[in-house]
């Protein structure tokens, strides 16, 4: 009901229900408090652009190295490439997570880089 009322806005269930739970406790700001500790220095800007820099040099490189080269810590290191630049590591590579349109059609079907030769020996075999 409220997706349709707010759109795609809208909290999700479990949040509505935290929010509902907060004020009859007599919390009344629904804003998070301030926390304990000092903020993080590692994910900057300037981190995560040097981090895109390394990787696009040496796409084979591991998140060690990154770390040990930006004097950060490898957790931190990871949320770089997995948060903020949304890289996963696939066969020993790091590669953005989602496709866009036009890489999905640049997409090569394996069938197609076949020879005619082969396809024909396999075919003849089967039957």
């Amino acid at each position: 009901m409220l997706t349709v009322a707010y759109g795609e806005a809208t909290l999700d269930r479990s949040n509505v229900y935290r929010l509902y739970k907060m004020f009859p406790e007599g919390q009344e700001d629904v804003n998070d408090e301030d926390r304990a500790g000092c903020p993080s220095t590692s994910t900057t800007d300037e981190n995560i652009d040097e981090v895109r820099k390394i990787v696009l040099a040496n796409q084979g490189i591991i998140v060690g190295e990154v770390a040990e080269d930006l004097n950060i810590s490898i957790d931190f290191c990871h949320s770089i490439f997995t948060n903020d630049l949304g890289m996963r590591r696939v066969a020993a590579k790091f590669v953005v997570k989602l496709l866009n349109f036009d890489q999905k059609q640049h997409r090569i079907n394996p069938r197609s880089c076949w020879p005619l030769s082969m396809t024909t020996q396999i075919c003849s075999r089967g039957s």
